[in-house]
């Protein structure tokens, strides 16, 4: 696709490495306007306990890594040769939560940062733009809202064309941070951009800009691991449940955000720098790290609550692994160190014993 192009080209990413995280189960989870900065603060600080929880990749290539997810460590790989700082520090949890949507959107989008390529055409298919072009003099986005216009060569002929800015460009760059969650949205009507300008520099002036232009938003979670029903879960955890693995990840984001204030007040009680500090506890131990493991219980605790009685069995695997500190990974593990043999070949037993039971199994199990 045309961006991958200019991110392998131009900004000097190690896109290959991305294909990895195609192996994640991301919730995306809607949220009013009102509580948007807060519903990601709450999912970005707590995402040691999804990542744990979920963990499912301690293999790379055939090969053991020593991580229980290793396909978290794709961003600082991927962003290692970039040709801008900007694009590693916005894949990492800042320093301190966001204020307001105005916040987080003036760090990805503000000083120090650079732009990404802009559609010639407006779009809102930020991967499948056919002609896409990149500002001259790699701006951040605010520098180029701010012009009345902008000079851009396009990446797909080298044609140079002058770009008038719009709302429609900062909707479309919203994938810039690769954190480890994000707030999507879709404006209903376009504003002006002198009216984004001015509700960017407002507290809350963006959550009041995005009601009036009738937008939607959600969060998207970006760091559970795919896990999926097998034989040998299905065996270990009662075929009913094992089927949760799969709507795990996003029954604990919902119970997360239906639950806010006492999510917020787990994120006090740990403090948001020892927050920051257990993601990579999370990826390499997942939950036999002792403080991965008592904020995970803490995290179930939470969202459970914040689930409708009826939709709290769709946490039946994350609390079997919990109590069990038995991950994807650690399963698949166990499996790997009982085969012998070359690699390939072991791979191939380990493939047959993960292999996802057909969901009519789980239909059948849960009916019975």
């Amino acid at each position: 696709k045309p961006i991958y192009d200019y991110w392998v080209g131009y900004r000097g990413w190690q896109h290959r490495v991305g294909i990895d995280a195609k192996a994640q189960n991301g919730p995306t989870t809607s949220i009013g306007l009102a509580d948007a900065a807060r519903a990601l603060n709450v999912v970005l600080a707590l995402a040691p306990a999804s990542i744990a929880l979920f963990a499912n990749s301690p293999l790379e290539g055939g090969r053991l890594t020593g991580l229980k997810e290793n396909r978290l460590s794709i961003w600082p790989r991927m962003f290692a040769a970039s040709r801008f700082a900007c694009d590693a520090v916005l894949a990492r949890l800042p320093a301190r939560p966001f204020r307001d949507l105005a916040d987080y959107f003036c760090w990805a989008y503000g000083e120090g940062t650079v732009m990404h390529t802009v559609p010639l055409e407006l779009s809102r298919d930020y991967k499948g733009s056919p002609h896409t072009g990149r500002a001259h003099g790699d701006p951040s986005l605010l520098t180029f809202l701010h012009a009345p216009s902008w000079p851009v060569t396009a990446c797909d002929d080298g044609r140079k064309v002058v770009l008038k800015p719009s709302a429609a460009h900062f909707e479309h760059l919203q994938f810039s941070p690769f954190l480890d969650a994000r707030f999507r949205f879709r404006f209903g009507t376009m504003p002006t951009v002198p009216a984004l300008l001015g509700a960017l520099a407002r507290a809350n002036g963006l959550e009041s800009l995005m009601a009036e232009h009738g937008t939607e938003g959600y969060i998207e979670g970006r760091v559970p691991g795919a896990n999926f029903p097998d034989a040998g879960l299905m065996a270990e955890m009662g075929a009913a449940d094992a089927a949760s693995v799969i709507t795990g990840p996003s029954a604990l984001q919902a119970g997360l955000l239906a639950a806010l204030g006492e999510a917020e007040r787990l994120i006090r009680d740990w403090g948001w720098q020892r927050l920051r500090t257990l993601r990579e506890p999370a990826i390499v131990h997942a939950l036999h790290d002792a403080d991965v493991h008592a904020l995970a219980g803490e995290v179930l605790a939470v969202a459970e609550a914040g689930l409708e009685n009826a939709e709290r069995r769709q946490l039946a695997y994350a609390r079997w692994v919990w109590a069990n500190r038995r991950t994807g990974a650690d399963r698949m593990l166990e499996a790997w160190h009982a085969v012998t043999g070359d690699r390939a070949g072991r791979l191939r037993a380990l493939a047959a014993q993960r292999q996802v039971v057909h969901p009519r199994h789980w239909v059948t199990a849960r009916a019975a």
